[in-house]
């Protein structure tokens, strides 16, 4: 894997926040501001370029008038139990 191609289940979560974000028309910067986070944050997730916290995830659902399993609905699909048991050495050997 490249390691600058994003996670699947990250590419998904970005998907979804940047889908509800547009059926808002809302802008990265607003739901930046509604959230506490910075713009150029937002759009990284929107990439799957980061991987979020928790509280980070309750604060974009929250900006979007979600739940956060509402904005993490299908991520699921996007991984399996095999792929698991090499997801945190994708994720660590990544430079930021």
């Amino acid at each position: 894997m490249n390691p600058r191609s994003p996670l699947p289940i990250l590419a998904a979560l970005g998907t979804n926040i940047r889908k509800n974000r547009n059926a808002l028309g809302l802008s990265q910067m607003r739901v930046a501001e509604q959230a506490g986070l910075h713009r150029t944050y937002i759009a990284d997730l929107e990439r799957g370029a980061r991987n979020p916290s928790l509280i980070s995830m309750a604060r974009i659902a929250c900006a979007l008038k979600l739940s956060v399993s509402d904005l993490c609905r299908g991520i699921d699909n996007h991984f399996s139990v095999e792929s698991l048991k090499n997801l945190s050495n994708q994720v660590s050997s990544r430079v930021d």
